[in-house]
């Protein structure tokens, strides 16, 4: 261990409050009760939408039920929490906190929140939709690169694979 890695643990040490816990830092820095929360509302509202098209007239007895159970805060809050603290370590969260009650991450997460429940505003989507139709219609380098990721991924996804991110791709689970 070099000597700053150790100076830096002991000031972490000293520093943190008695009982502090970096994930629930890091939880807390995320938002991620707000995250859940909006996570909630779209699929509660999704769910109104996808029974009114499989169900025309008339919703099934247990719909609601059945999306309350999995849209339930708690068990969406423990299955995710269990996820993250399954992926990361705890050498990974100090920065990943720090990231988020900084700018631009703190402001990233206003922003996503914001604009996440805006969208659930019927007007507000419809708004935004006609916005991106608009740009996507421009023939700027922007809109074009837009809808040539948009397109390779049609691609990609007829050809069983899906994209996890920008560089990296894994086969769909039925093919």
């Amino acid at each position: 261990m070099t000597l700053h890695r150790a100076l830096a643990l002991a000031l972490a040490f000293v520093a943190a409050p008695a009982g502090a816990d970096p994930f629930d830092d890091f939880w807390a820095a995320s938002r991620m009760d707000d995250q859940i929360a909006v996570i909630k509302e779209e699929g509660v509202a999704a769910s109104i939408e996808i029974a009114a098209s499989l169900f025309p007239g008339a919703t099934p007895a247990g719909w609601a039920d059945a999306v309350a159970r999995i849209y339930d805060d708690a068990t969406m809050r423990d299955v995710l929490r269990a996820g993250l603290q399954a992926e990361l370590t705890d050498a990974d969260l100090p920065a990943i906190t720090a990231f988020w009650t900084a700018a631009p991450g703190a402001t990233f997460l206003d922003l996503e929140i914001s604009t996440r429940r805006a969208l659930l505003d019927p007007d507000i989507e419809a708004a935004a939709n006609e916005s991106a139709a608009v740009a996507f219609g421009d023939d700027t380098p922007r809109a074009q690169h837009h809808l040539r990721d948009e397109q390779s991924d049609r691609v990609l996804y007829r050809a069983g694979v899906r994209r996890r991110d920008a560089g990296a791709t894994d086969r769909r689970p039925d093919h």
